[in-house]
């Protein structure tokens, strides 16, 4: 069951990732046939959609504008913003002519914008949504299939942000087809 504010549980503490969680669910959600407002999950749905509408920081916004997150979550930081761009540009489609599709469409492309400003350094992404010397690869991952769902419902996605984010995925590949945590980080793992 959802939280009073369209949230899925999500733990609690320093564990706890209701932006991360509560995208992945809306996905689950429209993956299994929903759509805000109908469906056997549709009023669920968008209660989700709607909570991260409301985390999503204002143009506005004095030094984050379209990043979405929420006070109380000190773990999903931009896998969340990237898995809740996700879950925005997936909702849009389903639904862009109403007033929820409008508020989406906005929070979209401002969500999108802070993918491309905070591109690091080396083309990859880190766990805070500004450009520096920081990068890792599931972040990077997680941000570049953000994208790709923005442009593939209309967004216009900086093709410079993608060669450079393909380039660095590249790097990240060991000689046995693995890859590596990071550049300069010479571990291979499962994740």
């Amino acid at each position: 069951e959802l939280e009073q504010d369209g949230s899925f549980p999500a733990g609690r503490g320093e564990k706890a990732a209701p932006v991360g969680i509560t995208a992945l669910g809306a996905l689950a959600y429209m993956a299994a046939g929903s759509a805000p407002e109908r469906g056997p999950h549709g009023q669920e749905l968008a209660r989700a959609i709607d909570y991260i509408l409301s985390r999503t920081a204002p143009p506005d916004h004095p030094v984050h504008p379209g990043y979405i997150a929420d006070e109380g979550d000190p773990a999903s930081r931009t896998h969340g913003h990237g898995l809740a761009t996700l879950a925005l540009a997936q909702a849009w489609s389903m639904s862009p002519r109403s007033a929820r599709g409008r508020r989406i469409d906005a929070a979209l492309a401002l969500a999108t914008q802070r993918i491309e400003v905070s591109q690091g350094l080396e083309g990859g992404w880190a766990y805070s949504p500004v450009r520096g010397l920081e990068h890792e690869g599931s972040v990077t991952i997680c941000l570049v299939q953000a994208l790709r769902a923005a442009r593939n419902v209309g967004l216009r996605v900086d093709p410079e942000v993608i060669v450079r984010a393909v380039n660095y995925v590249k790097e990240l590949q060991d000689e046995a087809g693995g890859f590596r945590y990071k550049l300069g980080h010479e571990t291979v793992t499962v994740a």
